[in-house]
């Protein structure tokens, strides 16, 4: 399965959609469902007028760092993501 979300980007002018879980099944996996899934996400959104997909991932997530770019997607060097539970926060 694959989950997105939907945001709205003030630099690009458009909506993004988020991927946030990309999963398969072991016994399928290395089958190519993946990458069919990201296929999917893309052709989607393109037909709904998205101007980007995103995704995030482990550094060491090697097999979805392959599938997206055999699919042509870009690794962003130049960004950090940092977050915070807010669940966690005194008061």
């Amino acid at each position: 399965f694959i989950q997105l979300s939907s945001m709205v980007s003030s630099i690009l002018l458009g909506p993004v959609w988020v991927i946030h879980d990309l999963f398969v099944v072991e016994p399928v996996r290395r089958g190519g469902l993946g990458t069919m899934l990201l296929e999917t996400a893309a052709e989607f959104a393109r037909a709904l007028g998205v101007v980007r997909i995103q995704l995030e991932t482990r550094q060491d997530n090697f097999a979805v760092q392959a599938a997206c770019a055999s699919l042509g997607w870009k690794q962003d060097a130049e960004t950090l993501c940092c977050w915070l539970n807010v669940s966690e926060l005194d008061g």
